[in-house]
C-alpha cells in the first residue's frame, strides 16, 4: 500500500497519487472509482496520476461529457 493512501482519510483523494505500477494498487483504484482497469489507465495517461483529477475525468466521462 502507498503512504499517500495510508495517510488519507477514507475517502478523500485530494493530493493522492493512483500508481499504476502495482497490481494490489491497480484493483485499489479499479474499485475505489468503481471503472475498468482499461478505463483507469486511459484517465491516467489524460490527466496524470492525481487521483482527484482521474476522478473529474472518469466521472464527467459516466455523465457522457467529454472530457477534457
Amino acid at each position: 500500500m502507498s503512504e499517500s493512501r495510508k495517510n488519507a482519510p477514507p475517502g478523500r483523494v485530494d493530493g493522492r497519487q493512483v500508481e499504476l505500477d502495482a497490481p494490489a494498487e491497480v484493483a485499489y483504484w479499479v474499485k475505489y472509482f468503481d471503472t475498468t482497469r482499461d478505463e483507469l489507465f486511459a484517465a491516467v495517461s489524460a490527466t496524470g496520476t492525481l487521483a482527484g483529477n482521474v476522478a473529474v475525468y472518469l466521472a464527467a466521462k459516466k455523465a457522457g461529457q467529454a472530457p477534457r
